[in-house]
């Protein structure tokens, strides 16, 4: 029975995201160097610990239609590209309480629109193995677009609240 739902595997690009910001890319990119604080803004993503400058572990929970999830496991920034403004990573984690695997490679790039705006472009190619793949990429894509939104807007609120208290600084 274990290797049954252990073979389940099903690689799914579980959702390209396109939003904008009302924040420079400069400002943004900054943003998007701080790991532990971008964990923050993921839903039922914690980081527990930073290996190094490239690697971070933590565990994200999350539900799947009538299936909840959470993984452990690591983060590795593959390629960071500051002058193209560009990123990639790994994550690689275990189910825990159920045998399953997932793998995402993310990847992001931020393009300058104007001085004061900044296009994001978000993509994820998930590859998921064990009793969770057997839920279906439409419940995957639905929930993706979800969390995605979720975060969006949460990185939107911390960085006006950035631009807030830098203002309110220069004033004082």
């Amino acid at each position: 029975l274990f290797f049954f739902f252990f073979k389940q595997k099903t690689a799914y690009e579980i959702y390209q995201c396109d939003w904008s910001s009302d924040v420079c890319s400069s400002d943004l990119w900054d943003y998007f160097q701080d790991l532990p604080r971008v964990a923050r803004c993921l839903p039922g993503a914690e980081l527990t610990q930073v290996v190094d400058e490239q690697t971070y572990e933590g565990r994200v929970r999350f539900r799947v239609g009538p299936v909840s999830a959470q993984f452990q496991g690591t983060v590795v920034v593959e390629r960071m590209d500051p002058a193209a403004r560009t990123a990639e990573m790994v994550a690689r984690g275990d189910q825990q309480g159920a045998p399953g695997r997932a793998e995402a490679r993310l990847t992001f790039s931020l393009q300058p629109v104007g001085e004061a705006r900044t296009e994001v472009h978000y993509r994820a190619q998930v590859t998921i193995a064990g009793a969770l793949a057997r839920v279906g990429g439409g419940v995957f894509q639905t929930v993706a677009k979800q969390l995605m939104h979720k975060f969006a807007a949460c990185v939107q609120i911390e960085l006006q609240e950035d631009l807030s208290d830098s203002a309110g600084a220069r004033n004082a």
